[in-house]
């Protein structure tokens, strides 16, 4: 650090600057400043004019400073039984691909609205209950409530006796 310093200061003394004054005929811009402001016409704008200028004025309400803290302090919300309840849902017929997948069969968890999907070629109950298990059961754990509709692929009994 010594060694730096030392080195700035010697630089310092070599430094060569040098002041010009410019006369103010030849200095249009600061001649033009200095009429503005001693000409008696001009007032500076009240607080109040400044706040309506800003209010109106496009730039300032796009770019100005934002408010990164919250209204009011944060209420933590916690899920008594992590992935308590699902809601499964069978979308589709959709334009056929690859395979001939055209129905989907999508898993969402409740709290989080955490989406588990799957392409299916059909619909059967046995395809079903290998969605519930493989992609909700064995990643999440057992939930408590299913919300279902009332589609032969959930209503039947061969689900009904794996979901009790």
């Amino acid at each position: 650090m010594k060694e730096y310093l030392k080195q700035v200061k010697n630089r310092m003394h070599n430094l060569n600057a040098k002041f010009v004054q410019i006369p103010r005929e030849e200095n249009e811009r600061a001649d033009r400043l200095a009429k503005a402001a001693s000409a008696e016409h001009m007032s500076f704008p009240s607080q109040k004019d400044a706040q309506v200028y800003v209010k109106t004025y496009d730039k300032c309400q796009r770019f100005g400073n934002l408010i990164r803290q919250p209204m009011k302090e944060f209420i933590p919300m916690t899920t008594p039984w992590p992935f308590a309840q699902w809601g499964l849902d069978i979308m589709g017929p959709f334009p056929i691909v690859i395979r001939q997948l055209k129905f989907l069969l999508v898993g969402i968890y409740y709290f989080t609205k955490w989406v588990e999907a799957k392409a299916l070629a059909t619909i059967t109950e046995k395809s079903v209950r290998s969605f519930v298990w493989r992609n909700i059961i064995c990643r999440y754990g057992i939930p408590r409530i299913l919300v279902l509709e009332n589609e032969k692929q959930f209503d039947n009994d061969a689900f009904r006796d794996f979901c009790l």
